[in-house]
This record gives structure tokens, C-alpha cells and sequence, in this order.
């Protein structure tokens, strides 16, 4: 059985599926559905993708700092923008409708149902990676040499800061380590999920 194949003139940054089919996030700034349709999305590249929290369309950040949101045979809609700054990571939850995506050492959340609602995280480093619990309740992020974790939308004192900042190094013989999670569960109430290695 013969794939079907596309050919695009630009990189091709993400392949994706949302409710309509296949979607991908092209380097020339432009969101192409399984149809051929086209969405002109960013003046620029696209960095980075996923699939929006309702399952309808994208959400790809550019480095023209746009976070924007693409559907079939809609106008692209710019959801959130970071200024003089490109979107290096993003990621949505479907549980909690949430959107989470990173600009140089800042992680910002926002809610595509509530345009008031953003909130931004500072980090000491650069964040290269964002990713949702499967709940949609708290974020991870990666930085050079550690991650953290965050609440997403606080509900009350106690989740109004982050989880735990997670260093990890590499002892004098350069072998990965686990890194100590017993601060996390006591903070956090549990044992992450997903292991960690320097």
C-alpha cells in the first residue's frame, strides 16, 4: 500500500491531526490541512505546534512572538503574543482547555475561553520544553540543567507557586543520575510520572 505523500516548498516544523485530519506547521509561517487547504498563519516561521485544546484546528508559536490559533477554512486568530520574543515551545490540555507555551525564560498559561486569563512563570534559564499532565492541572518544563513544575490555574494559597524546581547534574564520571523526587511528592502530594535523567 502506496503512503500519500505531500510536497511542500518550506520545512516542514510539525504533523499533527485534529478533527478534520492531518495538519502541518511549515517553516515558511503557513498551516497546511490534508486537503491542501492553506492558512496563513505567521509573518515567519513556525516553531512549534499542537493540536488545539477542543481538537479543532492548531495552535502553532512563531518566532514573530504570535501564538495563533489555525482551523479549516477560518481566519487565523492570534491568541497571545510575547513581545520581542519567539515562541520556543507549546502545548494544550483537552482536559482543562488550557494552553501553555514558553518565551525566552518565561512560561506563560492562557485560557482561549477566558481572553482576561494569563498568567506568566519566570524561570533563571531559557525553557526548551513545555508538556501538560494528562489531567491538565500542572505543567512541566525544561530549562538547561533542570525542569519545574507548576499549577496551571491556582484555586486557592497553597497552589499559587510552582510544585518544585528540579535540578539535575551529572556527577565527575559524566553518568546520567535520577534526581531526588522526594521534596516533589511532598510538595506536590505524589510521585511524578514521568522520570527524569540529567
Amino acid at each position: 500500500m502506496r503512503p500519500m505523500n505531500f510536497d511542500f516548498d518550506a520545512q516542514v516544523t510539525a504533523a499533527l491531526f485534529d478533527n478534520t485530519g492531518a495538519v502541518f506547521a511549515l517553516g515558511d509561517g503557513s498551516v497546511r490541512f490534508e486537503d491542501r487547504t492553506r492558512v496563513e498563519a505567521h509573518d515567519g516561521a513556525v516553531l512549534c505546534a499542537c493540536v488545539h485544546p477542543s481538537g479543532d484546528g492548531i495552535v502553532t508559536g512563531g518566532d514573530d512572538g504570535k501564538v495563533v490559533w489555525s482551523r479549516h477554512d477560518e481566519d487565523p486568530v492570534v491568541l497571545a503574543t510575547a513581545q520581542n520574543q519567539w515562541i520556543d515551545a507549546i502545548d494544550a490540555s483537552p482536559a482543562s482547555g488550557l494552553i501553555a507555551f514558553s518565551s525566552g525564560r518565561t512560561l506563560s498559561v492562557i485560557d482561549p475561553k477566558e481572553v482576561s486569563f494569563r498568567r506568566d512563570f519566570q524561570h533563571e534559564r531559557t525553557v526548551s520544553g513545555v508538556a501538560f499532565e494528562p489531567k491538565g492541572r500542572r505543567i512541566a518544563t525544561s530549562t538547561y540543567g533542570g525542569a519545574a513544575l507548576w499549577y496551571a490555574r491556582p484555586t486557592g494559597p497553597s497552589s499559587s507557586r510552582r510544585c518544585r524546581t528540579i535540578r539535575c547534574t551529572a556527577g565527575a564520571s559524566r553518568t546520567p543520575r535520577i534526581c531526588a523526587w522526594a521534596a516533589i511528592r511532598a510538595r506536590c502530594g505524589r510521585w511524578p510520572s514521568w522520570p527524569m535523567v540529567s
